[in-house]
């Protein structure tokens, strides 16, 4: 298991007045955890600069969806499209109008992507991490695109792509990236995607016979506005419930400036079959206020966009430190003085799995409050 997540973090805690934890999945639904923890420990640190205690004892109870702030004034209806990309049968992987389909064979790569900081401005094009874990020294053959589906469709491709490098070695790596929220193709071509849910995936083929060698879990992907709707001024039901696969918990500690979380992550509880390796994609934190507010968001005002490298092996759990120097709102000011509380998320990518999945999402309300003097 790869998780020196203390080195893979380092750079990213200069950035983050709430932390470096990164985004997780929006308007997720996911099955309330049941696993008890394991009893195998193993321990990791993720050292950032800073303040706040944080605790995660149980789930978050959801009684319904989740309600978000309201979405910003939408763009003209001459730049949004009214026809989204259909499926192409000539598509190539990863390209507009592909239709989303796993690897048929063992692939020495596995992939995965997850939401990056929030846009600086509305509209601009979403930053995402991408993740790829190698377990050979073998080259990969072509870079990792990523791409925006709907209904098993690519409908938003990016331009670029993350590439490794020349050379791979065994173990993790991972970096930023950027999606335009734009359709690939289609009669209203580089138009604006509509509101709405879309997949985030992404994807390694061979450029030579077109074979699809990696995919990443989907990471679900909220738009309002034209844009990735945000958490900040949301109700606190727009964090999710827990998925049983994952367990988050943690100790608050005593003077509110510092997280403890440990996961232990049981691929057998929720359908993953057998010893599946997951990667480690993300954390996130957000604070609520007493009016059931989400005032705080550790994504909201990071300038990092790489992820998270690491793995965490099926029946192990590792614990992980979280720590950042201000409590500073969702508009980059001072929290008001008052009692606040936190819920702690993070994401894992599963690994050899044979059919197109999801990530997967561990969620819990700290214990413990964090109290702005």
């Amino acid at each position: 298991m790869s998780t020196d997540l203390r080195t893979a973090l380092h750079d990213v805690a200069a950035h983050a007045p709430l932390g470096t934890l990164e985004a997780a999945a929006l308007h997720r639904r996911v099955r309330r955890r049941r696993a008890a923890r394991a009893a195998a420990q193993g321990t990791a640190g993720l050292g950032l600069a800073g303040a706040i205690v944080v605790t995660a004892t149980h789930g978050v109870d959801l009684l319904g969806g989740p309600t978000y702030p309201a979405a910003p004034p939408p763009l003209p209806a001459d730049q949004v499209a009214s026809t989204l990309p259909a499926a192409d049968d000539a598509a190539a992987p990863g390209t507009c109008g592909w239709q989303v389909r796993a690897p048929e064979h063992t692939s020495p790569w596995h992939l995965g992507v997850n939401l990056g900081h929030y846009p600086q401005h509305p509209r601009s094009s979403l930053p995402v991490g991408v993740t790829v874990e190698s377990t050979t020294s073998q080259r990969m053959p072509a870079p990792v695109h990523v791409v925006a589906e709907r209904d098993g469709v690519v409908v938003a491709a990016s331009s670029d792509a993350f590439d490794t490098g020349s050379s791979m070695v065994p173990g993790t790596t991972s970096g930023g990236h950027h999606l335009a929220l734009v359709t690939c193709g289609g009669p209203d071509d580089h138009l604006a995607l509509p509101d709405g849910s879309y997949t985030l995936r992404a994807v390694l083929a061979d450029p030579d016979s077109g074979e699809v060698l990696a995919l990443s879990p989907g990471e679900p992907l909220v738009l309002a506005g034209n844009a990735r709707a945000p958490w900040c001024d949301a109700d606190v039901d727009v964090v999710p419930d827990a998925d049983s696969a994952l367990e988050v918990e943690g100790t608050v500690g005593a003077a509110g400036r510092s997280a403890d979380l440990t996961l232990t992550w049981r691929p057998g509880d929720d359908g993953w079959k057998g010893d599946a390796e997951a990667l480690l994609l993300d954390e996130r934190v957000v604070l609520v206020d007493a009016a059931r507010r989400v005032v705080a968001d550790s994504r909201r005002w990071s300038d990092e966009t790489s992820s998270v490298a690491g793995t965490l092996a099926a029946g192990r759990t590792i614990s992980i430190s979280a720590q950042w120097t201000a409590a500073a709102s969702c508009s980059g000011t001072d929290l008001p003085a008052g009692t606040y509380t936190a819920y702690a998320l993070v994401t894992l990518a599963p690994t050899d799995v044979t059919d197109v999945t999801s990530n997967v999402l561990g969620v819990a309300r700290l214990g413990g409050e964090v109290v702005v003097p």
